[in-house]
């Protein structure tokens, strides 16, 4: 699995961005990790190798309300791409 981040000042496009890349069946799309209150402290600046494995490894398969972005999709304010979930189940 190849991991991107993307990094931006507010109103810039970034979203957006995010949005364009997650219309690929490849792509897997996370909002704002540092944010979402199950990951906004797993990280530091003094973070182990191991550990931002971990963190991308539970970013991955997180349920997220927010990194998600479930309301925005249920409320169509985000695109829903539909993709195939048991695809991305067996990474």
């Amino acid at each position: 699995m190849q991991r991107i981040a993307i990094h931006s000042v507010p109103r810039s496009g970034s979203s957006w961005l995010g949005h364009i890349l997650n219309s690929s069946p490849e792509v897997t799309y996370k909002y704002q990790p540092l944010f979402s209150y199950e990951l906004k402290d797993y990280l530091s600046d003094n973070s182990s190798i191991e550990t931002i494995d971990g963190f991308f490894n539970k970013l991955f398969f997180t349920n997220d309300e927010f990194t998600n972005q479930k309301k925005e999709l249920a409320s169509g304010k985000a695109p829903n791409f539909n993709k195939d979930k048991a695809r991305f189940n067996s990474v």
